[in-house]
């Protein structure tokens, strides 16, 4: 019922955005309310009249959800990053299968198979290996001997995602402990050392944010500071004050196993059985570019609310050297995943959530299927985790990644890894993947040497030097198949906004066997699967993977296969022949 007085209405909640907000109707109209979640009837105050929707404000839940729950979080009503801590993860869960079956839908529209369950985690607290934080201090005003003054309090935290205001959280339980101990010692920089907040209004001021990537299982920390300019002040109290942070970490659980050896009776806390490794600060860089390291911050840091967070690029390849000021410790960070070293550098697109990365590469191993002579294209390859994993059961892999630092890691992981049959190419996938696939049909239509092969080589070599194991054979084999696949399986991984049309037609051309996308937006997957789809290919399989707990992003895995020939064949009858042919049989 409306209340005229205050304009107040009685609104069902029966959706909710991937930004968490729940969505009912009045009348007609569809209206968005914050804080609402499925199943929710609230009450409801029209904020904002738009052309085709409304705002609006929940002044009283009238009849809660079934789902809904007291968020963990003190900052939830105003940072704005775990949009869906209201509702319990097991609805988590349900919402994001949901959302994905009903974006197909809507947007791919042909037929394809049910999603299979979304695979969740069993802890979905802190999580993440990158964290970013966002500094502010007010607009920076130039003073009379040239230096740069704040007018506010600085303040480190998390952009609130609506009216992009800081809000300062000394904890998250989404980011790693160790993020949050590198936030406290940044704070503490700032006071002592004096240095100014970059306004981004003005160009002025030094400091714009701060990036902790944190080691799963390695626990070695990297801090990246975005810089403007070439110096800092009092790098060494910077230096002191996050080593203090990261060996605070230690102490608590130094703390925390004697607690335990004394419960068991145990002479040293050495002797207790745990899973916990030491915290060590590796890694503590300046980044001179802020403008490629930082991308757009969103209340998380990441330009995929905490997926794929990749710098813009210009001209396809950057990344200078120059830029990266290491001030203690190693230019890179390692980590572990599934029996494999990974080293990663400031820049570097690496899954933020490593428990479930493993899992998430596990079903693309899955949907692959790999026989051990396969040829792989891994595009947007970032460090080169899924080429890697990928290049232990395949025949050759070519990985190509924008960025050049990620290409500096994956060539790096590769050879700690020990695998050979693996190349990477520094550049945009839709620049890159067509000389690529010329370079490879070129390379199939060898000289016949004496033996009917490349140079008169075996097949081994033909094999070695192409790096196409999976139709090797003479060389007019080669020839008469010379416009046909590149590679047997493509898989890619781009970042939210997809894939431009140029590649998506690049991987048709290339004429795999199977195509494998790693989505992390079901919207930009269901636009492009509509494309790659139009054709020869078909949808095989589905499997959704929670990557970003209590947000409403989601990761997709999606298997597409060449559909198979239709092997019916249709034969037409004229019933006058056939009497006639009758008749001619019955007279002999």
């Amino acid at each position: 019922m409306e209340n005229k007085e205050k304009e107040l209405f009685e609104v069902e909640i029966t959706d909710i955005s991937s930004e968490g907000q729940g969505i009912g109707r009045i009348g007609d109209a569809v209206i968005f309310v914050p804080g609402t979640v499925p199943g929710d009837t609230a009450e409801v105050e029209i904020t904002e009249k738009k052309k085709n929707f409304l705002r609006g404000r929940s002044v009283r839940i009238l009849s809660p959800s079934p789902d809904r729950t007291d968020a963990p979080c003190p900052y939830f009503d105003r940072c704005g990053g775990c949009t869906l801590q209201n509702m319990t993860y097991e609805a988590q869960l349900r919402l994001k299968e949901k959302q994905l079956t009903d974006k197909l839908m809507r947007i791919y529209g042909g037929d394809f198979p049910q999603p299979e369950p979304i695979i969740g985690m069993e802890e979905p607290w802190h999580y993440r290996n990158k964290g970013t934080y966002t500094v502010y201090a007010g607009p920076a005003i130039l003073q009379k001997d040239g230096s740069v003054r704040n007018a506010e309090r600085p303040r480190v935290g998390f952009l609130d995602g609506k009216e992009r205001r800081i809000v300062e959280c000394e904890s998250c339980l989404i980011q790693s402990q160790a993020a949050e101990k590198a936030a406290e010692a940044l704070r503490e920089y700032i006071r002592q050392s004096g240095i100014s907040i970059y306004d981004e209004k003005r160009k002025k001021g030094r400091l714009h944010q701060m990036t902790v990537r944190t080691g799963f299982r390695s626990r070695e920390v990297m801090v990246v500071l975005s810089v403007s300019g070439k110096k800092i002040p009092k790098p060494d109290l910077l230096t002191d004050l996050m080593i203090r942070a990261v060996d605070s970490l230690n102490d608590e659980i130094e703390a925390r196993l004697s607690a335990a050896a004394e419960e068991q009776g145990l002479d040293s806390y050495a002797d207790v059985e745990t899973d916990e490794n030491w915290y060590e600060l590796k890694s503590l860089v300046i980044d001179h570019s802020p403008a490629l390291s930082q991308g757009r911050t969103s209340p998380r840091g990441s330009s995929r609310g905490g997926s794929h967070s990749r710098a813009p690029v210009r001209g396809g390849k950057h990344g200078s050297n120059e830029e990266i000021e290491v001030i203690f410790g190693s230019p890179v960070i390692a980590d572990e995943s599934a029996g494999l070293i990974f080293e990663i550098s400031p820049r570097s697109f690496y899954q933020v959530n490593s428990p479930q990365m493993e899992k998430l590469y596990a079903t693309v191993l899955e949907f692959a299927d790999l026989k051990g002579g396969e040829t792989v294209f891994d595009l947007y390859c970032g460090v080169g985790t899924i080429g890697l994993y990928c290049a232990q059961k395949a025949g050759y892999v070519w990985g190509i990644e924008a960025e050049k630092s990620a290409v500096a890691d994956a060539n790096r992981n590769a050879v700690l890894n020990g695998i050979v049959n693996i190349q990477f190419l520094c550049g945009r996938a839709e620049e890159e993947i067509v000389p690529l696939i010329t370079r490879l049909r070129e390379e199939r239509r060898p000289e016949t040497g004496a033996d009917g092969h490349a140079d008169g080589s075996g097949p081994e070599e033909y094999s070695r030097t192409t790096g196409l194991t999976g139709t090797g054979g003479t060389a007019d084999d080669a020839g008469s198949d010379a416009a046909g696949k590149t590679a047997d399986l493509v898989i890619v991984d781009p970042p939210r906004a997809g894939c431009r049309p140029e590649l998506l037609q690049a991987i048709l051309d290339a004429a795999p066997e199977k195509i494998i996308y790693v989505s992390c937006d079901p919207g930009t997957l269901a636009r492009d699967l509509a494309l790659l789809t139009a054709g020869d290919y078909e949808i095989r399989r589905i499997r959704p993977v929670d990557q970003f707990c209590h947000s409403g992003h989601v990761e997709t895995v999606c298997l597409l296969g060449k559909r198979k020939p239709d092997t019916t064949v249709k034969i037409s009858v004229d019933m006058e022949d056939y009497r006639r042919i009758r008749a001619e049989e019955e007279g002999k």
